[in-house]
């Protein structure tokens, strides 16, 4: 292991060289006296990378200061767009290396934030917003929010593409934000979008972009009134402080668990009951008869969907669905096909929270008169949909995925039990349709073995994205796993973007006492393709 001493002699030069001071002026005093207490506390610490709250507002301050000092000489030589945005993009370089004092590392970002706007870089912006919400504990929705605020407080310049692309970001990032109960944020980027997107001449994007201001503008309202009866409710019990609260925070923050809690005390009996019902299926995870409970319950919430708009309405269809979802299985045929069509009509309206149907710029928007794409495509909507349906985009194969390493087949085995993994590291690049309907198709060998399929898991970066497929296995077969538009499925994709390991691991079970497969058998475990399509609709 290094000594201290070499690793904060280490350090230092990595921050001379990689944060580019050796190009600067020679250090100062007082900010020597900062980096080196940062860079030594990094060195006797360790290089682990953990979050830390974002500092005071006077830390910050003072932090500044001492920073403005320590650069005075290049914030007085940097004049044009082209010397701020190199500017910025070293004081970045040298947030990155400052651990221990996390009052000057996040002035830093502060202050190549600056320089990125006075550069009219939106990218360099955004980027350092995700750094600093992988350095701070601040969710990436507040930094990018906070980050695309200053974009409009420094007016920066935004040609037609741009605009649409920040306001469409602005648009996504509200729901996350009133989850987190900053309503005031919300509104504010809600504004700018609107406005952005009035600019960028789009007006579907500023349609949707006004209804969430509006949403948000009624939401401030009720917040007070939820802050109201919050406080009397530390004074002692109120049925109807517990009504008011119980349901901002199921249907406006999406907190469920707290505010099923808080309904269980409400003066409305139907709703209390309502919600005592729903609390116990929700904690007891043994009850047999959870399947049937759980459509009913999702029916009684369902009912009371029509009196809602805007964002409470869709975190309610989306909860509802979740609710449908746990007992689809356990119905006969035409109670699971009208489940199904409610699932389908739930992801419709909550699909504004889950951020799909805002478009970006270089997919189709119709116009629904004469039916045809915007743009010089010069191919009639209908036409292009009947496409569309038609294709089946691979999901593992050379265009979509770089594999890094050969694709690796393991399994272990045990009384009534074998569990088969398949697992390869990849670069995944794929593209995404407004709805899609996802088919993963798995070629299996068991040999004589004669095995029940209980689930199969698609890991992702050791997180499991789950969806179980009863069915025999015996000889050359195949299981598929279907994945419908919801949110475990756009999160899959998100994931999968992202992923430096993804792993296929199926468990089955077998009538013998014990299972024993040669590893040749297994190995027949090497064709995994999967098909995902568009569901377009008018």
């Amino acid at each position: 292991m290094m000594s201290p001493d070499n690793s904060a002699k280490k350090v230092v030069e990595m921050y001379l060289f990689h944060g580019k001071l050796a190009q600067h002026a020679p250090l100062k005093p007082l900010g020597l006296v900062f980096l080196l207490l940062g860079l030594l506390s990094h060195a006797l610490i360790g290089h682990a990378n953990q979050r830390v709250a974002v500092p005071s507002d006077e830390d910050i301050r003072k932090a500044k200061s001492e920073i403005q000092d320590f650069y005075d000489a290049e914030l007085s030589e940097t004049k044009t767009s082209q010397q701020q945005g190199v500017f910025a993009e070293a004081l970045l370089e040298d947030a990155r290396v400052i651990k221990g004092d996390p009052r000057s590392k996040y002035a830093l970002f502060m202050l190549a934030r600056s320089k990125a706007l006075s550069a009219n870089d939106i990218e360099l912006t955004l980027r350092i917003a995700d750094e600093i919400a992988e350095s701070f504990e601040i969710s990436p929705e507040r930094s990018k929010a906070l980050a695309i605020c200053a974009i409009d407080k420094a007016k920066m310049r935004l040609g037609r593409e741009e605009g649409e692309r920040i306001a469409r970001d602005a648009v996504l990032l509200i729901d996350p934000l009133v989850a987190e109960n900053d309503i005031d944020l919300a509104f504010k980027l809600a504004t700018y979008a609107a406005e952005t997107a009035k600019g960028a001449r789009d007006f579907p994007l500023y349609k949707i972009a006004s209804d969430f201001r509006n949403d948000v503008v009624v939401l401030r309202r009720e917040t007070i009134r939820y802050v109201r009866a919050k406080e009397q409710l530390k004074q002692g019990d109120s049925a109807e402080a517990c009504r008011i609260a119980g349901l901002f925070e199921c249907l406006a923050l999406n907190k469920w668990t707290s505010g099923l809690e808080l309904l269980a005390r409400s003066g409305d009996v139907n709703l209390r009951q309502l919600a005592n019902e729903t609390r116990d299926l929700l904690n007891d995870k043994n009850d047999k008869n959870d399947n049937e409970k759980s459509v009913k319950l999702a029916d009684e919430w369902w009912k009371r969907i029509s009196a809602l708009e805007g964002r409470k309405k869709r975190v309610l269809a989306n909860f509802s669905s979740k609710l449908y979802q746990r007992g689809l299985d356990s119905l006969d045929d035409r109670e699971k096909e009208r489940v199904a069509k409610r699932i389908e009509e739930a992801h419709k309206i909550s699909a504004l929270a889950l951020g799909k149907p805002i478009q970006s710029s270089n997919e189709l928007r119709f116009d629904r008169k004469d039916r045809r794409t915007e743009g010089s495509q010069g191919v009639s909507a209908s036409k292009k949909l009947a496409r569309l349906r038609d294709h089946k985009y691979p999901l593992l194969r050379s265009e979509y995925i770089k594999f890094d390493d050969a694709f690796q087949v393991s399994y272990s085995s045990g009384p009534n039990r074998i569990e088969i993994l398949a697992s390869f590291q990849a670069k995944v690049d794929l593209p995404k349709p407004d709805a899609l309907r996802v088919e993963v198709i798995i070629h299996y060998e068991s040999g004589d073995a004669r095995l029940h399929l209980k689930s199969a898991n698609l890991v992702i970066d050791g997180v499991d994205f789950v969806k179980s497929s009863a069915g025999r296995m015996s000889g050359k077969e195949e299981a598929k796993l279907i994945y419908k538009p919801d949110n475990e499925v756009i999160q899959m994709f998100d994931a999968l973007e992202k992923a430096k390991k993804v792993e296929l691991k199926l468990v089955a079970r077998s009538k013998e006492k014990a299972i024993d497969l040669s590893v040749q058998q297994v190995a027949g475990l090497t064709q995994l393709y999967g098909a995902y399509k568009a569901i377009l609709e008018d």
